[in-house]
């Protein structure tokens, strides 16, 4: 799948620069935060969750090499009668896989939730400053929808560009799979 993050983050950062030339510089600085806070959240959750991926990555292969052997060389494991064993090998690989996966599931959870909260306090403090705007008399009603159209058309593409680091993250513990592959010696 090719991504391009380009669009994205041009509409980020004139999204952002919007919010800091229209409105009060209290909205841009709480929004700058939530943004920087949320891309370091992500960067840290999923390089932490790296090694879950990757041991789950592994288990996978594991299982799988077990499977392909036993139905590869089925004529062998009959003749030496050595399908319990063979059978038990692959539950327990599999079992090893299922609890690897769970892992990560629990992970990406996690990381998904510290997401939400950081930008659900990114737009509620915003969409609250802006309210006791309107109460003081800076803001009208109008300014407040057309604010709030700006602040979610700024946390979407956010939340992309999360999605998009997670993937590469994956991709790249992959690629480090197939690099140690590769450098095994014959």
């Amino acid at each position: 799948m090719f991504f391009n993050t380009a669009p994205i983050l041009i509409e980020v950062v004139f999204v952002i620069g919007t919010i800091g030339y229209l409105y009060d510089s209290k909205y841009f600085l709480v929004n700058l935060g939530a943004m920087i806070i949320y891309m370091l959240d992500t960067v840290f959750f999923t390089e932490w969750r790296a090694k879950f991926f990757k041991d789950m990555t592994l288990k996978d292969g594991s299982y799988v090499q077990k499977a392909t052997d036993s139905l590869l060389n089925f004529e062998t494991v009959k003749y030496f009668n050595a399908e319990d064993h063979e059978q038990k090998r692959f539950q327990v690989s599999l079992a090893l896989y299922k609890e690897a996966n769970v892992i990560v599931a629990k992970s990406l959870v996690g990381l998904n939730m510290s997401q939400a909260v950081i930008i659900s306090l990114g737009l509620g403090s915003t969409l609250l400053m802006a309210y006791q705007s309107i109460t003081d008399g800076d803001l009208n009603v109008s300014d407040f929808v057309v604010f709030n159209m700006y602040i979610l058309q700024l946390y979407i593409p956010l939340s992309l560009l999360g999605t998009f680091w997670r993937f590469m993250r994956q991709n790249w513990t992959d690629v480090e799979l197939v690099i140690g592959i590769l450098e095994t010696d014959e």
